[in-house]
């Protein structure tokens, strides 16, 4: 069949197939690109809630620790008074 045919038939054909192959690839492309829309708007409506959430308890619980090992240093009450308001504030972030 190919031996049949003019160079510049083979040279379209070539290049038709070449242009089939790419429209695939973009279809497919395409394709995958609509599945990780709906995966990242997932995780944007829970996961970065949780994240933010995990982010307040820690960062209340290095607070008070920090108040608290500042008393045991210096014996003074302002810090132990600061390291409950923090210690409350990783409660109500648990919560």
């Amino acid at each position: 069949m190919f031996k049949k045919m003019k160079l510049g038939t083979k040279i379209a054909f070539g290049f038709g197939t070449l242009i089939l192959i790419a429209v695939a690839l973009g279809g497919l492309a395409v394709f995958n690109m609509l599945s990780v829309k709906s995966t990242t708007a997932k995780l944007a409506q829970q996961n970065v809630p949780e994240v933010v959430v995990a982010n307040n308890v820690e960062r209340s619980a290095l607070q008070a620790m920090y108040q608290i090992r500042g008393y045991t240093l210096t014996e003074e009450q302002s810090y132990l008074n600061t390291g409950r308001t923090h210690l409350l504030e990783v409660k109500k972030y648990l919560t």
